[in-house]
């Protein structure tokens, strides 16, 4: 395995830390690159490394000469900042590098090559919550400081309502689009989530900043509370909660089997079969039941630009500046970039 290889694999793991907890280390899936890197040490011949229940991991090298030095300590942390997403990391390496800024590629992600297997794309309806309140200005005041703040909290609402609105349909219904159009043959399974949006059942504060957000079926899968979830232990373990994480499960169990959700008594989840037909299956729950139905709305950036320009629940300046330093140069963001003529930040 080459140096670049090997830190390759090693960024892949996520190792997001949870200011709230009260563990070492903070969260659990540090320990797992914890045991890759003793793995690792121990296959180039550290033959003491190991890993301590706090999830240190140790090792000596012996010296290659015969001077009389000091021993030398090299320390580095294993866990990455909450304030974004540790998850589904693709590192570009960028060969020969000139020493000057490094941007993705102008022509983005996009491919018309796939491996055509049975898909599931699960999203929250809110997937551009988090994203949103780690962005300036929302990134200084606490949730609950952003919850009392007249100018502020309808800048948030605007911002996030439209930003996850995009980032929805480009995870989910555009994907699909494009998948299909590309002459994709296996079955497409697109899903959103809308449990947390309902002050009723998860209450005012959650639903208005966090709602479904982004990565939030890691929490819903395997119970283990990272990002916004860890600061509400007791909403994760309410029975609304349990619900649609015991819905959702299922629907994945079926899909590792066999590449198809449906089974049982489950409602049914139909793959998508035309541009024009049945999208996706929406999932929610409160505390009497999980339920899902399949949906046969559709949107596009351009309905969803058309909602901006009529929306007015703030004046007029702080939306400029809502959709020029908050929504812009996002992944999802390119035809109202074009639209508002922000600066390309990919170029």
């Amino acid at each position: 395995m080459t140096v670049v290889e090997r830190f390759l694999k090693l960024v892949s793991y996520p190792t997001t830390s949870d200011e709230a907890s009260e563990t070492c280390p903070s969260t659990a899936r540090q320990l797992a690159l914890a045991q890759e890197l003793v793995r690792q040490m121990q296959d180039m011949g550290i033959a003491d490394a190991h890993v301590d229940k706090d999830g240190y991991v140790y090792g000596t090298v012996p010296a290659n000469c015969e001077k009389d030095i000091p021993v030398y300590g090299l320390i580095a942390h294993m866990d990455t900042s909450p304030d974004a997403p540790g998850e589904n990391i693709r590192a570009r390496i960028t060969e020969p590098y000139d020493g000057g800024d490094v941007v993705l590629p102008k022509e983005g992600f996009d491919t018309t090559v796939y491996n055509d297997v049975p898909v599931l794309m699960v999203n929250g309806d809110r997937e551009f919550s988090t994203f949103c309140k780690s962005s300036p200005p929302f990134n200084t005041p606490s949730v609950a400081e952003l919850m009392k703040d007249e100018v502020l909290l309808p800048q948030y609402r605007f911002a996030e309502k439209y930003g996850s609105l995009m980032y929805g349909y480009f995870n989910g219904e555009e994907s699909a689009e494009r998948m299909l159009g590309s002459g994709y043959e296996s079955p497409i399974y697109t899903c959103i989530i809308r449990w947390g949006d309902d002050p009723a059942v998860v209450g005012e504060e959650y639903a208005t900043i966090y709602g479904s957000y982004h990565c939030m079926t890691t929490p819903l899968m395997t119970h283990v509370l990272t990002n916004a979830s860890s600061s509400y232990p007791e909403l994760y373990a309410s029975p609304s909660c349990q619900a649609v994480s015991s819905m959702l499960n299922t629907y994945y169990k079926n899909f590792l089997w066999s590449g198809n959700p449906n089974g049982g008594e489950l409602p049914q989840w139909d793959a998508w079969t035309s541009l024009d037909g049945t999208t996706q299956l929406i999932v929610d729950a409160n505390d009497d039941g999980a339920w899902a139905e399949m949906s046969t709305d559709h949107i596009s950036y351009a309905e969803i630009i058309e909602r901006m320009e009529a929306d007015h629940s703030i004046p007029d300046d702080q939306k400029t500046e809502m959709i020029r330093t908050v929504l812009n140069g996002r992944w999802f963001s390119g035809e109202m970039d074009a639209y508002y003529g922000n600066e390309d930040l990919w170029a």
